[in-house]
């Protein structure tokens, strides 16, 4: 980084808050230590990541020509990169902490004990001496704050409270990070909310609760697909309930299926069955078909982690 002029900085799609503070990070360290940078998100940014500071600049296509790098930032797959990127001719930087990181950078920074990709970067940006300032603090504060649950994660390690703290001294505010990102939500959510908790259902004699989300629940509410962020955290929250699904409508025929665990499962590894991926303890994937089908594939698929993965994991944030 030291040497290289042109950097193109890439997060995952369906971008999360650290993916993008990650993102945003590092290319404002690249850019006062002299660099020209262009960051690129899947999709356009909407909801409390819209607003948070530098995310005017993120671009939802490349636009610069020849450049020296790609750096991709908690992206765990490599299909999950901008697509326009996926043709570049130039390096490829993995920057990640997803423990199903398949290493398809050709320089691959992949921690699976770090809290969050922010603290990579904190670390990235010590190595090589780039600038560190009030701003980029406060991106990587809220960057790790997110992936850590606030800070109650078994991820939250004494590293990560140490990089926090100087992130807090660099000027970083704690409630200003959490408020934008967690409570600046519009009534639609709740709305959105109620519909939801109506699907709510309990099987495999009360170890798993189910939630889902509907394109019709979003349009009666007149929420929006990032209205949906942490809806899990409901059914997960019951008592004796070890793993939390939630299926959500993308598409006419496009479900999101994200997946908790309270600690005796390891989501990831059922994720890993249908092409998706993420931590122990919190989990993706998509997947397109009948929705009744699909419900009874990921609920099946779940009762038998129940069964044939008993050893405790520690639950964490994907």
């Amino acid at each position: 980084m030291k040497r290289g002029k042109l950097f193109v900085l890439v997060t995952h799609s369906d971008p999360d808050a650290d993916g993008l503070c990650s993102m945003l990070a590092l290319g404002r360290a690249l850019e006062a230590g002299r660099k020209d940078v262009e960051m690129i998100a899947g999709e356009a940014l909407c909801g409390p990541l819209a607003d948070v500071n530098g995310a005017e600049k993120v671009m939802t296509r490349p636009g610069i020509g020849p450049h020296d790098a790609v750096v991709a930032l908690d992206c765990s797959d490599f299909s999950r990169m901008c697509p326009q990127l996926k043709i570049a001719g130039s390096p490829l930087i993995n920057i990640d902490h997803h423990r199903s990181n398949g290493f398809y950078g050709d320089l691959n920074y992949v921690d699976p004990e770090a809290s969050s990709t922010a603290e990579l970067v904190w670390r990235l940006i010590r190595t090589v001496s780039l600038p560190l300032d009030k701003e980029i603090a406060g991106c990587l504060f809220a960057g790790v704050q997110s992936d850590t649950g606030s800070f109650i994660f078994h991820n939250t390690t004494s590293e990560c409270l140490s990089f926090a703290a100087e992130m807090v001294k660099l000027g970083a505010r704690p409630w200003e990070s959490w408020r934008l990102l967690h409570a600046s939500y519009g009534i639609e959510r709740l709305d959105l909310l109620r519909y939801a908790l109506e699907t709510l259902e309990l099987h495999g004699s009360g170890k798993i609760a189910f939630l889902n989300v509907t394109r019709e629940m979003l349009e009666r509410s007149g929420a929006a697909q990032h209205d949906c962020e942490q809806l899990i955290e409901f059914p997960r929250n019951i008592s004796g309930v070890e793993i939390a699904v939630m299926m959500r409508q993308a598409g006419p025929r496009s479900f999101r299926f994200s997946l908790r665990s309270n600690g005796k499962v390891n989501v990831a590894a059922v994720a890993g069955g249908f092409g998706g991926g993420g931590h122990k303890g919190a989990a993706g994937f998509e997947m397109e078909g009948e929705p009744g089908i699909l419900k009874s594939m990921v609920m099946h698929a779940a009762v038998e982690s129940l069964e044939t993965h008993p050893d405790p994991v520690e639950p964490e944030l994907k």
